[in-house]
């Protein structure tokens, strides 16, 4: 007999949709439960006559794959199955890391104070032109675009003949032949052997974690002397080969002390490039600082309108924000990668071990997308996250595919309702805390992509899975307080929804629907010794300005 606590399920994604990709190397995917995922078949009952009035045969005509797979929502715990989900990709900051299948991050030194990490994003040696008129670098053949660089980018030159343009710089905007860089670009024209690479920004904030020496985690302000292949930081590391839970994320900036001054909607510079933030219109960020008459109320978390090369305008200002001339003040910015939705298909083949039985029996599930998903989180319990998949194909075998290799599950922890919800807000107003009116009893996002399986002579399963329209919906239970929320139902009023879970370790997943409105909701009177509730249900809609109905932002953590 099988037991479920012996059930595994892994996944990989597809290059080829409904294939399985070679040598895969297989995720895990934390479940509470799995229940109908496979193959149900699709059957028919013979309809030939038989003189002794018995049925002849039933014929299996078809099968639809697809089912569940439940599970509780962790920070980083379901990043790639989101992805697919929102049928984008992370818009992601300088990571190195050692838990993906890849050894990224290979060494610390005390005696330099430094970790030594892969080469990411690079040209290579290539022949460009440097112009000092437009601070561009410009390559005859070859793309900037296909090497994998982007606006907000640091990148460090070597290789010039000019010592100018060896140097660090802030990309401004990508072509495949241009980079347009900050300012202090010499010109030289077809200079060979130039390099250009991704690194990580002298005044970045790095969050090293998962070192076995704790000398080596924490946050570190990226010191001179960093290169592509090496993050100097302040004095203080200790030797270290790291092991497969090391990883380091940009989380944040610095400014200089003094430069950033905060206006009565948002906060200007003299020297720091809001550029450095890649930042879009939406995004949310924390801000803090130190030093001279900073206000504690310009410490905290706001929504961004608008970004230009000197100043950022709040769209959500953190509660309290006012002006201050910032003399003597430190001022950081804490940033996360974002995730909205799009229309770029991504699928995945699941791997389902049955680890007790002998031989050990293997189901793999091909052409599987996340149809549906459901975050959901009652009062004083954990979040829950549940994905539904549809997809094309399901076998059993007791081989396991060549090559295949294990990931193991990020290690973070399970959030829950009680200390984890640090934010949760409706049209801007915050639903948490003492004396507030219309407390959050239960919430829930219900992500849909109405994916429909498309059925053709000749395949068992289907022949492909078709995208529908992506459609958000969720509630926002509540104790009926007042007549706003009911009047917003009634009124068919435009509001929004937004909701920030933080664990203890401070990584922070935060969801966003800027422009909703409800589709049904009325005060519910149970009965005698009970409380009036209220239970509307809403309808995300693309926000005009932001061009999405959805975000998704996860920090990697902020002091």
């Amino acid at each position: 007999m099988s037991d479920t606590n012996r059930v595994g399920l892994r996944a990989v994604r597809e290059t080829v949709f409904g294939t399985t990709p070679a040598t895969p190397a297989f995720f895990e995917i934390a479940s509470t439960g799995q229940p109908n995922l496979g193959l149900a078949p699709a059957t028919v009952v013979s309809n030939l006559l038989r003189d002794d009035r018995q049925v002849s045969d039933l014929i299996l005509v078809g099968g639809e794959a697809g089912g569940e797979a439940n599970s509780e929502l962790a920070f980083g715990l379901h990043d790639e199955l989101l992805e697919s989900a929102f049928f984008s990709a992370w818009q992601t900051r300088y990571a190195k890391r050692n838990d993906k299948g890849a050894t990224q991050v290979t060494a610390v030194a005390a005696a330099t104070d430094d970790y030594t990490v892969t080469l990411g994003v690079t040209t290579g040696s290539i022949t460009v032109d440097f112009a000092a008129a437009g601070d561009t670098v410009t390559r005859a053949t070859g793309s900037f675009v296909t090497n994998g660089f982007e606006a907000g980018d640091t990148v460090i030159i070597s290789g010039a003949v000019d010592g100018g343009n060896n140097a660090q710089f802030l990309v401004k905007t990508v072509t495949a032949l241009v980079l347009t860089l900050e300012n202090g670009v010499v010109d030289e024209t077809a200079d060979a052997g130039v390099t250009i690479s991704v690194c990580a920004r002298v005044g970045s904030i790095i969050r090293a974690e998962g070192f076995t020496n704790a000398a080596n985690n924490g946050y570190f302000v990226v010191a001179a002397g960093t290169t592509a292949t090496t993050i100097v930081t302040p004095a203080g590391r200790a030797d270290e080969t790291p092991p497969a839970t090391a990883q380091i994320h940009l989380v944040g900036y610095q400014a200089a002390s003094a430069d950033i001054v905060a206006t009565a909607d948002g906060f200007t510079s003299t020297l720091f490039d809001f550029a450095n933030l890649k930042l879009s219109a939406g995004d949310w960020l924390r801000i803090t600082g130190t030093g001279g008459t900073w206000p504690a109320a310009n410490i905290g978390w706001g929504r961004i309108a608008s970004v230009a090369t000197n100043a950022v305008v709040w769209e959500t200002a953190p509660t309290g924000w006012t002006t201050d001339p910032g003399t003597s003040v430190v001022v950081q910015f804490y940033v996360g990668d974002r995730l909205i939705n799009g229309v770029t298909r991504s699928s995945f083949s699941l791997e389902r071990t049955f680890g007790d039985h002998s031989p050990v029996t293997y189901q793999y599930l091909t052409g599987f997308i996340p149809d549906q998903v459901v975050i959901t989180g009652a009062s004083q319990a954990i979040l829950e996250a549940n994905f539904t998949f549809v997809g094309l194909d399901s076998e059993f075998t007791e081989t396991r595919f060549t090559g295949s290799t294990d990931i193991d599950a990020p290690a973070f922890q399970v959030l829950n309702t009680s200390s984890n919800v640090a934010r949760i807000a409706r049209g801007g107003v915050v639903l948490i805390g003492a004396g507030t009116k219309n407390l959050v009893t239960e919430l829930s996002f219900t992500i849909a992509n109405n994916l429909r399986r498309k059925n053709a002579i000749g395949f068992l399963g289907a022949a492909d899975v078709g995208a529908g329209e992506f459609n958000v919906t969720g509630s926002l239970a509540a104790y009926f307080d007042d007549k706003t929320i009911a009047e917003q139902v009634v009124n068919n009023t435009e509001t929004s929804v937004d909701a920030r879970f933080e664990d203890s370790d401070s990584h922070v997943l935060l969801t966003d629907c800027p422009r909703i409105k409800y589709s049904e909701g009325q005060p519910e009177v149970s009965g005698k010794n009970a409380d009036v509730t209220i239970s509307p249900n809403f309808q995300a809609l693309r926000h005009a300005t932001f061009g999405y109905t959805m975000k998704l932002q996860r920090f990697f953590g902020y002091q």
